[in-house]
């Protein structure tokens, strides 16, 4: 019968095996953040554009212990920048989560159609337009693009304005993170909030003054890094 000593130093090496093994294994992580929340309106129309991304991290659980130790941070490889847009027509509302559609951007308002625009980067040959078609942002080509681009079209605030459309931005941890509509037949507001706790979150809410229901939740993301699986990694990744 082995001695206590003995079973006591053969568990302990077992223990620091097994240690070692996991602290060389890879941990693959995914995160997302709620970016800017785009509130934009008329007197009977009603969009909320969600901009939202997602990065991925992977690395050794060892080399992650050491960075938190020394206060390193953790540079995570962006994967995709996302546009939730809700929409609240007639009283429905509707979602429609536009993966990939990119960042940043604003929306406006000229001869009745809904437009997002966004600025090119040097170097960048993408579109820079894109029209609301009831469930997209499918891209203007050029020569329709032309028409509302600087030259023809010199604030788009204004003519956002002119059409009877108001707009307002705002994001989560902003000190009034919300927006109050008025609507022809009720009042409606949009508001952010960031939940800490066990289970830590970032949420998006819309409430109606004629629904005495919960508020609707128009986006719900834990807040920090998911653990994911080697696979659901590299899949995320294949969508860049």
């Amino acid at each position: 019968m082995k001695s206590f000593p003995l079973v006591l130093t053969s568990a302990l090496g077992v223990v620091i095996i097994g240690s070692a093994f996991w602290l060389e294994s890879r941990w693959y992580a995914v995160i997302d953040v709620v970016q800017t929340i785009t509130v934009l309106n008329s007197r009977d129309d009603l969009f909320v554009f969600i901009e939202h991304d997602e990065a991925v991290l992977t690395d050794t659980r060892f080399r992650l212990l050491a960075k938190q130790v020394t206060s390193v941070p953790n540079i995570p490889e962006h994967v995709s920048d996302d546009l939730l847009v809700v929409r609240m027509k007639d009283g429905k509302l509707s979602k429609y989560d536009l993966k990939g559609f990119g960042s940043g951007g604003s929306s406006f308002v000229h001869h009745g159609d809904v437009y997002w625009s966004r600025g090119r980067e040097r170097g960048d040959t993408g579109p820079t337009k894109w029209k609301w078609d009831g469930s997209k942002f499918p891209s203007l080509p050029e020569a329709e693009a032309a028409l509302v681009d600087y030259n023809h079209l010199k604030n788009v605030d204004e003519s956002t304005k002119n059409e009877g459309w108001n707009q307002a931005s705002f994001k989560i941890g902003d000190r009034e993170a919300e927006v109050t509509i008025r609507l022809r037949n009720e009042n409606v507001k949009v508001y952010g909030e960031s939940e800490n706790g066990t289970s830590p979150r970032e949420r998006v809410f819309l409430v109606r003054s004629v629904n005495t229901n919960a508020p609707e939740i128009l986006i719900d993301i834990v807040k920090g890094y998911r653990e994911i699986s080697k696979e659901q990694y590299f899949k995320l990744r294949e969508h860049q």
